[in-house]
């Protein structure tokens, strides 16, 4: 994968768990489970958006009571602090929109840990950018850097199959056959779809990149990489297009490998 420069650089330095696996293919479980250490037996969320229980013991707790400020940036509904998944961190802390690294108060938090002694901080953030319906707001930038990645897709192709999976995604994913026969695709258009989701699909996770790059760029910067401890994982996959996917273009639906099998670095 040529186009994730900052999680290749990270995981080259890092410890990687390959065979990682995610309790669920939604986002409520999966999150709840790595927040609290638990699973739905025990955290109680099995479908969402649900309250997560008030007397688990989530991570920023474990660290708040062991003398860190605590920091959450989430913009993802179904994990959010209205449903407390933010337990363990003040409400003037809690900002609903994923962490910039660029943003004022990462920069002065940075700034007081880096200068105040005894500081430390803990910092939970969420980039939800390679959710469908995967969006062509980078797919620009990225061709430009990565023409390679074009892989015979035209911009004409982008704009006729992309306009036609936002006009029709839900039933694309979840009632691909008889969508497929309604719309009149051929087997040559349905591959022309499938390539064209994937071009886009891999500009959103080079999106992702840039932004996680962007917020160890600062933290390195501040001069704080050597006394940092960071974690990147997601709260499950995504299943692109494959003859035998059930549900293309989604999750939740289908105990799919894409889906499950998560990276954790």
């Amino acid at each position: 994968v040529s186009y994730t420069p900052n999680l290749a650089a990270f995981a080259k330095d890092a410890v990687t768990f390959t065979r990682h696996v995610t309790e669920a293919g939604q986002s409520g479980p999966a999150f709840a489970s790595i927040f609290s250490g638990t699973q739905a037996d025990r955290h109680g969320i099995f479908v969402h958006p649900a309250r997560l229980p008030d007397d688990l013991v989530l991570v920023p707790e474990a660290f708040r009571d062991a003398g860190y400020r605590t920091f959450f940036w989430n913009g993802h509904v179904m994990a959010s602090a209205d449903l407390n998944f933010g337990q363990g961190v003040e409400p003037r802390r809690v900002f609903p929109t994923p962490l910039r690294g660029s943003h004022p108060r990462f920069l002065d938090l940075l700034q007081r840990v880096r200068d105040v002694p005894g500081a430390k901080a803990f910092v939970m953030t969420n980039f939800t950018v390679t959710h469908s319906p995967y969006s062509t707001e980078w797919l620009g930038d990225f061709l430009a850097l990565y023409p390679g990645e074009r892989r015979g897709v035209t911009d004409a192709d982008i704009a006729k199959y992309h306009r036609l999976y936002l006009r029709n995604v839900l039933e694309l994913s979840f009632d691909f056959p008889r969508t497929v026969a309604r719309l009149r695709l051929s087997p040559a258009e349905v591959r022309k779809l499938a390539d064209v989701l994937e071009v886009v699909y891999r500009s959103n996770v080079w999106h992702l990149d840039a932004l996680f790059g962007e917020v160890l760029a600062r933290v390195a910067e501040a001069g704080l990489m050597e006394e940092s401890l960071i974690a990147f994982t997601a709260d499950h996959g995504e299943v692109l297009y494959r003859d035998n996917a059930l549900f293309p273009w989604s999750h939740g639906e289908q105990l799919d490998p894409d889906v499950l099998t998560v990276p954790l670095v």
